[in-house]
């Protein structure tokens, strides 16, 4: 009997003390975290800036009208409205000849030597009805970013009879020109920051050498001042510009007078 009083007892003590350790143990209650919403990045986009190519200059003394292939900035012909006009043939997208027209007559023509997908020597020619005559030939150097370092002048003799240096800036722009002939003679240039007529346009440097019309230049930006270091020669160009900041007239102050021209552009598909 007393054994079962124990046993009861004991039974008692140790239902106390599990009671006990219970109240004493609290168990953590994990609150969900409310949801993040994201509210939407009502922001405007940066407008993406148009890609434009030239395809006409109007004056009053001038029109130049300039086709391209098809969805490509590749110059395809220029027409003057003095009569002039050049064509380019291209293979692979590189210039293989420029022809110049007159009235519908052919009377000039460069040949492109290309070199590893690259031009490296420039021919001209006199056309005549029955013949042609070679006349000088350049050969073209490249710098580490592909752009065009040294212009070499050769007669039809191959005599070098010209040396050109060409250096550019950070942003790609023609700084420096240095003209080796009998003398020296350095050309400064200088340019704004807006993109530049030609710009988008393939090959545009080529067609720049080619062309004798100073109006017609090229580079990432525009160029506002061409000069020679004793002042000798000064061209100076000023613009107004469209809404995409390509210029949208030109004028140009040369010591022969001042020259202003429209300019209207496509973008290309």
């Amino acid at each position: 009997m007393k054994l079962i009083k124990r046993l009861s007892f004991l039974t008692a003590i140790l239902i106390a003390l599990i009671s006990t350790s219970c109240k004493k143990i609290k168990i953590p209650v994990i609150e969900p975290k409310p949801s993040v919403i994201e509210e939407p990045d009502n922001k405007p986009n940066k407008p993406t800036q148009k890609i434009l190519v030239p395809v006409k200059f109007e004056s009053t003394a001038l029109t130049l009208d300039i086709k391209y292939m098809e969805n490509i900035p590749l110059i395809s012909e220029l027409i003057f409205s003095t009569g002039v006009k050049y064509v380019f043939t291209y293979s692979n997208q590189i210039p293989l000849r420029l022809e110049r027209y007159l009235n519908g007559t052919k009377n000039y023509s460069v040949d492109y030597l290309v070199s590893n997908g690259i031009i490296t020597r420039v021919s001209q020619f006199e056309i005549f009805p029955s013949r042609s005559n070679p006349l000088e030939k350049y050969y073209l150097e490249y710098n580490s970013n592909s752009q065009i370092s040294v212009i070499k002048n050769h007669a039809v003799s191959n005599l070098l009879i010209q040396t050109r240096t060409l250096n550019y800036g950070s942003d790609g722009n023609l700084t420096n020109l240095l003209v080796e002939k009998t003398d020296k003679n350095n050309f400064i240039h200088t340019y704004d920051t807006k993109p530049g007529v030609f710009s988008a346009v393939k090959f545009a440097q080529l067609l720049q050498l080619e062309l004798p019309y100073q109006f017609l230049t090229s580079g990432p930006n525009n160029l506002v001042r061409f000069s020679s270091g004793n002042k000798a020669v000064e061209r100076n160009y000023t613009y107004t510009y469209n809404t995409d900041n390509y210029p949208a007239d030109l004028t140009m102050k040369t010591e022969n007078g001042t020259q202003t021209f429209k300019i209207s552009y496509t973008s290309l598909k």
